[in-house]
């Protein structure tokens, strides 16, 4: 597994695979895996990669994306971790196609930083944050999926038949559609007010037929209408969200008592069998005490007769002495 700092675990530090074009190395230690490390390279040029985004210099951003992209590529090669392989190729594939979606964006003309300076533009600009944001999810995205493991306990259930995994996306999908919401009547209102050109800061500009301007927005502030809207829209989440808690609460208070009703039948019927076996118990004792009682007096008839047996053996031998 890989770490937010591109460190790699004991089990990764073994040597790598052979194939074709890759020669054998002997076994790394972290101390050379992190200091000259193909992996460090990467993060090296990808962080230089979102300040040559940030600063607009896509041409240099490109090529930086694809560095960072060999390197990953290669970091993934030096490891015989399925998982840490897994995450690096994804990576590798997160920075080729953001080089690619950058590529493409530094030969559209309508890019601010080609035609005019960045402060000109700022429609343009809320796009360019949106695509880098939008780069930026899909790897979160595609690093989590990474990370899931893709064998599974036999008879478990899937991330997305949880009741909290469910009650967790909806909310997340509800903010996310508020906000897009919001952004998008944000975007529709500056282009509107850079194409009309009756603007409250064109209003005393000359009339020219063939002169294209725009009017800057004197405040990037919401209107009271989207205010309104957007608390609205916020407050609706918000009771969907109360009303599927409440209905999970209670489904898992109906939960509770069923384990607790299941619990105290368990401990009646326990306890039933437990006085039953008792009984039987002190019946068998009882007869037991009974069938005691009468060997005791057949012991006592027997030694009696024994006695009287005895006694009479010794008188017969008297008798006879005397008669000699």
């Amino acid at each position: 597994m890989i770490t937010a700092h591109g460190a790699i675990p004991d089990k990764s530090l073994v040597k790598p695979k052979a194939g074709p074009g890759i020669p054998i190395l002997p076994p790394l230690t972290r101390t050379q895996l992190m200091d000259g490390s193909p992996i460090e390279a990467a993060y090296t040029f990808a962080k230089r990669a979102d300040r040559a985004t940030l600063t607009k210099d896509y041409a240099k951003a490109v090529s930086l994306h694809v560095e960072a992209s060999k390197k990953f590529a290669e970091a993934a090669e030096l490891t015989q971790s399925r998982e840490a392989a897994q995450t690096l190729n994804v990576l590798s594939r997160q920075h080729l196609a953001r080089s690619r979606f950058l590529a493409d964006l530094r030969n559209e003309p309508s890019i601010p930083s080609q035609v005019s300076p960045p402060s000109t533009s700022p429609g343009s600009s809320i796009t360019e944050k949106g695509a880098v944001n939008h780069v930026r999810d899909d790897l979160g995205t595609s690093l989590a999926a990474a990370r899931t493991p893709s064998d599974r306990l036999p008879g478990s259930s899937r991330p997305d038949e949880d009741p909290f995994h469910k009650f967790y996306a909806a909310v997340n999908n509800t903010f996310a559609k508020s906000f897009q919401v919001a952004a998008a009547k944000e975007a529709q209102k500056k282009d509107l007010a850079t194409r009309s050109p009756s603007g409250s800061g064109g209003a005393g500009l000359p009339a020219v037929g063939n002169e294209s301007f725009y009017v800057v927005p004197n405040s990037t502030s919401l209107t009271t209408e989207e205010l309104i809207a957007e608390n609205a829209s916020l407050r609706q989440m918000i009771n969907r969200s109360s009303v599927q808690l409440h209905a999970y609460e209670t489904a898992l208070r109906k939960q509770k008592d069923a384990i607790k009703n299941s619990l105290a039948q368990l401990r009646r019927e326990l306890a039933a069998r437990e006085s039953a076996r008792a009984r039987e118990q002190e019946a068998e004792l009882e007869s037991l005490r009974a069938e005691n009682d009468k060997l005791k007096i057949q012991i006592g008839r027997l030694k009696s007769r024994w006695d009287e047996l005895k006694e009479s053996a010794r008188r017969n031998e008297r008798k006879r002495e005397d008669s000699t």
